[in-house]
């Protein structure tokens, strides 16, 4: 089984090797369930600070997985009939997979912007993906004390539900997605 850190540096090869421009990666560890979580910033090369459009691509791994992939069946835990075995027997899920989150985050100005604004992203877009999982996109807003609505971010959002073994991870289709999806918005006319 391939181990957290192996997975992080697929991800990383492949985003550099589709022509993603990885700006930022945090590895975020929960200190009571042990659980990992991997986040990069990516964006094109054509995009300049502060990053208007860019991609926010991350996954969590529980601390089961980590057990599972440092130890596997090698280890004197898993022999053991009623500790392993049970155990690691015992899983919810038997196939390993991680759920791949994919943000990709743009600038809106105004609130009466959004709707317009989502419609001619979900237009551009909708070439651009070619599988059934049709992104959401998101808007937060506020209402000020004085009735002024504003917005505080706003995404595409998405979710790659990526099964695996004990051989590598193709990340070059999510990749090579990501990458036409930020062209596409960094290159159109919707921003300014």
């Amino acid at each position: 089984m391939l181990r957290y850190e192996e997975i992080c540096q697929e991800f990383l090869d492949a985003a550099e090797n589709t022509g993603l421009l990885v700006v930022g990666v945090r590895h975020i560890m929960d200190v009571i369930t042990c659980d990992r979580e991997f986040r990069c910033t990516c964006v094109t090369d054509e995009s300049e600070p502060p990053y208007q459009v860019r991609a926010e691509i991350g996954f969590t791994w529980d601390a089961l997985m980590t057990a599972e992939s440092n130890y596997s069946e090698d280890y004197p835990f898993y022999k053991e009939p009623l500790l392993g075995q049970r155990f690691f027997n015992n899983r919810i899920s038997p196939e390993t997979f991680i759920d791949l989150e994919v943000r990709i985050c743009f600038e809106t100005l105004k609130f009466e912007e959004a709707g317009v604004l989502a419609r001619r992203i979900q237009n551009l877009i909708n070439n651009l993906i070619n599988h059934d999982d049709q992104p959401q996109i998101k808007f937060e807003v506020s209402v000020l004390p004085e009735g002024r609505v504003v917005v505080h971010d706003s995404y595409i959002y998405y979710c790659w539900h990526i099964q695996f073994q004990d051989d590598s991870i193709d990340f070059v289709p999510v990749c090579n997605e990501v990458r036409n999806i930020l062209e596409a918005l960094v290159n159109s006319s919707l921003f300014g």
